[in-house]
């Protein structure tokens, strides 16, 4: 049987969809345009009412579709053949008719131009909404359930255009509990973005089937080794990862190992304080340097008790003054409280501190031990 013909391939046309500040500067630029052509019929100014004449394809190619850019370049250049070749009033001289043939020539340049602007707009539209996939496959949408947490948070990064940066997180629920991760990848860029991609790799991994929160801490040691073996091979930098790993056991405790990471807080009876961790470990991808097993922390976690977890862009915002962020203080004015409302007032709350301006990209995430489900828990060991 014979292949049916493919039908023609249509090509993609680079007009932007419709625009409502467009119309608004269409007629914006025809009342300019019309306002020149009364100055120059009524003046005998001509030599720099037609300069601004030739502003109107230009301005054009800035706020208009590629269309709208000609029909303003061919208006203008109409205008000055009426006015300049056919009018009465001026006499036909070679500079006026220079004058013409610059407008035909400006108004190509300008359509030209407009393309141009139009293919980058484009192409930047492409790239964030491919970034915002790459969002949403790196980092799970907050907030967060499983049957004995809930977790809010949010992700705010650097630069708002970035999208995605540095700083994981994410949540697996086992056999043997929730189990939450909360890291910052040294560096920025795309090598950061890839190593942090290892990372929650190995731990959406190894975080389900592994019986002890121990051995994922060193399955993702593992994965930062191999990926920085092979950003060496490719001429890449090395890079280390800090983390903190939490594990909501179903016996209801929490245990804790610090992979030089941020110290969580805890939000119990009201009152805010840092819990540190036993024997905080070196970063994920410097294990090596030290040669010693990651200490485990087990702590007891009441229902309807706050874990806040952040990474160290919240601690190092700084005013305008230069003061850090007063993560603590902050956290004992907005609780008690729900831990969505804790979360989105400690976002707003940073935004006005930094005036909309972080240094590092700056995650948290505030956990809430729900009531413990199940009748035969599996234990994990401590």
């Amino acid at each position: 049987m014979g292949r049916a013909p493919r039908p023609p391939r249509r090509r993609r046309s680079i007009e932007p969809a419709s625009n409502p500040y467009e119309t608004l500067s269409t007629v914006a630029l025809v009342a300019f345009a019309a306002v020149v052509v009364g100055l120059d019929l009524a003046t005998n100014r001509r030599d720099w009412i037609s300069v601004m004449l030739l502003v109107v394809p230009g301005l054009a190619a800035s706020v208009c579709s590629v269309r709208r850019t000609a029909a303003f370049s061919a208006l203008v250049m109409l205008t000055l053949t009426l006015l300049y070749g056919v009018s009465p009033k001026y006499g036909d001289t070679l500079g006026d008719w220079l004058t013409i043939a610059a407008a035909g020539v400006i108004g190509v340049i300008c359509v030209a131009v407009c393309r141009y602007r139009l293919r980058r707009e484009r192409a930047l539209v492409e790239a964030r909404v491919t970034l915002r996939v790459l969002q949403r496959t790196l980092l799970q949408p907050l907030p967060m359930r499983a049957p004995d947490v809930e977790i809010h948070g949010f992700y705010a990064p650097a630069k708002a255009e970035a999208l995605v940066g540095g700083d994981i997180y994410d949540a697996v629920e086992s056999p043997y509990g929730t189990r939450l991760l909360i890291g910052d990848v040294q560096g920025k860029g795309l090598d950061a973005i890839q190593a942090g991609a290892a990372v929650l790799s190995a731990f959406r991994e190894s975080g389900y089937y592994l019986p002890t929160v121990a051995m994922v801490a060193d399955r993702l040691e593992q994965a930062v080794t191999r990926h920085n073996r092979r950003a060496v091979r490719s001429g890449q930098e090395e890079r280390f990862v800090t983390a903190l790993l939490a594990e909501f056991a179903a016996d209801g405790a929490v245990r804790l190992i610090d992979c030089g990471h941020v110290a969580p807080l805890v939000v119990a009876d009201d009152e805010v304080h840092e819990l540190e961790c036993a024997a905080p470990g070196v970063p994920l991808g410097l294990a090596d340097l030290v040669g010693q097993e990651r200490a485990v922390r087990r702590i007891d976690l009441r229902e309807g008790d706050l874990l806040v977890l952040c990474t160290d862009g919240v601690l190092e915002a700084r005013d305008a003054t230069g003061t850090f962020y007063p993560l603590l203080a902050r956290l004992a004015h907005y609780t008690p409280a729900e831990p969505a409302v804790v979360a989105h007032e400690l976002r707003s709350d940073l935004e006005r501190y930094v005036n909309g301006h972080l240094g590092d990209d700056a995650a948290a995430l505030v956990v809430i031990r729900l009531a413990p489900v199940g009748d035969d828990p599996v234990q994990g060991p401590d």
